[in-house]
């Protein structure tokens, strides 16, 4: 959770308290321009209020030769280009947290 919390802050300037863990993720692919590795991630849920999108203050010089855009995303908007995302399973896991959201209320 600290190490987390700490990716929230430097990927995306926010600041805030790391929630429940969502799914791990454990595949062997590249980033960016390196050689292919394992990575096993931990998705955790994390709730920002902010209408602006995370900022780029903290990346390193490959992230930003590598990233050419972000912006939030609408769940309806994962749901339709679910195919070009990386891990492709994300709009799954969004539908997920919102049911389960809904079900808690």
């Amino acid at each position: 959770v600290d190490a987390a919390e700490r990716e929230l802050d430097e990927e995306t300037g926010f600041s805030a308290p790391v929630g429940r863990f969502l799914k791990e993720r454990n595949a062997v692919y590249a980033v960016a321009q390196s050689q292919p590795a394992r990575w096993i991630e931990h998705y955790f849920l994390v709730s920002v209020e902010s209408e602006s999108p995370p900022n780029d203050v903290n990346w390193t010089d490959e992230e930003r030769s590598t990233i050419s855009a972000y912006r939030w995303w609408s769940h309806d908007e994962l749901v339709e280009h679910g195919a070009e995302l990386k891990p492709a399973w994300i709009p799954e896991l969004f539908s997920e947290i919102l049911i389960s959201s809904s079900a808690e209320y």
